[in-house]
């Protein structure tokens, strides 16, 4: 699931980004170089992605650069980092994708959705998951009741209770089902059954021997 910002630190978090410009004033035949540094704070200040950081200020939210100024004229209840290009925010109690000049990316609107990953970024609407593309349409019509980043071709899925991995066209990459399931890295996932954890690969064959849990 995403990671939302978090508010139970110990100390509230800021950050002072400086800039500098020049001005000039003259004198008869003399002239003068004044510089000034403009300090801009933050009540947060996240990590920088794709040249941008996510940064909140009286309240809302919005993405800075690098010199400390806003990158956009809009405001959000909750912005994520940039993914492919694509931020994830939230405003008036729904979801969508912005580009990096804070404009939407599509008109479809969701209760919650994700980063964006391997092409595909989960979302929930109307009580399921699935995953949409960066138009913002379904990627495919099957609909589970959880659903996972895309790691290494395979996104994680629940339906009925039992967990298993999918592809890009939402479908079952092999028969297997699992009691809990995670996501794919190096071409295998960790996942249990009946207490048992164990490595399974890209068409669900045991890889490693299994641990009781």
């Amino acid at each position: 699931m995403k990671s939302l910002p978090s508010f139970t630190r110990a100390c509230a978090v800021a950050l002072s980004l400086l800039y500098a410009g020049t001005i000039s004033a003259y004198a008869g035949e003399q002239s003068k170089t004044y510089t000034f540094t403009e300090v801009v704070t933050y009540d947060y200040v996240g990590d920088f992605h794709e040249g941008l950081a996510k940064a909140k200020k009286g309240g809302v939210w919005l993405h800075i650069m690098r010199d400390g100024k806003a990158a956009y004229e809009s405001r959000y209840e909750l912005v994520g980092n940039f993914h492919e290009g694509l931020a994830w925010v939230r405003k008036d109690g729904v979801e969508f994708h912005i580009t990096h000049d804070g404009k939407a990316a599509y008109e479809n609107q969701y209760k919650i959705v994700g980063n964006f990953n391997d092409g595909l970024a989960w979302a929930r609407k109307d009580g399921v998951g699935f995953h949409i593309t960066h138009n913002g349409k379904a990627a495919y019509e099957s609909r589970y009741e959880l659903v996972g980043n895309f790691n290494d071709g395979l996104a994680w899925a629940r339906k009925d209770g039992v967990g298993f991995h999918i592809t890009h066209n939402g479908k079952a990459a092999y028969e297997g089902r699992y009691d809990q399931v995670g996501d794919f890295s190096n071409g295998i996932a960790w996942v249990v059954k009946d207490n048992l954890g164990f490595y399974i690969n890209h068409n669900g064959l045991q890889q490693y021997n299994g641990l009781k849990q």
